[in-house]
């Protein structure tokens, strides 16, 4: 229900889009095995024709899967986003920057171009209600077990 309900909030952050463009979402990626979550997420997306793909600065999926991803489904424009709740270094400099190894610059140089967008998820109101509903939950777990 996660998945289905986040997906909703991103939606609800997303521009409008041309039929070649779609939404690069970045999270942050893991070494624990939780970093699935990201790869979940992405199969959701692409099974359920969300406009959006899901890659990871320190996991699976790697910017250069989701490239050639795009390039395969001729994608030429992207909407760079963080799947981050706050858009600080990561967003600014792995997914933004003129760098030689940014997403932006990677995109680019993959011939797909990349507009940076830096909201944190922490701004969007539908994935703040979630965190206080989730907060709720284990506070009433936790009224129940007292």
């Amino acid at each position: 229900d996660d998945y289905v309900r986040l997906m909703q909030a991103l939606e609800q952050q997303m521009p409008a889009l041309k039929t070649d463009e779609k939404v690069v979402f970045m999270g942050h990626g893991a070494s624990h095995h939780a970093f699935a979550a990201y790869a979940c997420l992405d199969h959701m997306m692409s099974v359920q024709r969300f406009p959006a793909r899901v890659g990871a600065v320190e996991s699976y999926p790697e910017v250069d899967v989701l490239i050639e991803s795009l390039n395969q489904e001729g994608v030429r424009g992207v909407h760079l986003m963080p799947l981050m709740l706050v858009a600080g270094d990561h967003a600014i400099n792995d997914m933004a920057s003129e760098e030689e190894d940014s997403w932006k610059t990677q995109l680019a140089n993959a011939g797909i171009t990349a507009v940076p967008w830096l909201q944190g998820l922490g701004e969007n109101p539908l994935v703040q209600q979630m965190f206080v509903e989730h907060l709720q939950a284990v506070l009433q777990q936790q009224e129940e077990a007292a």
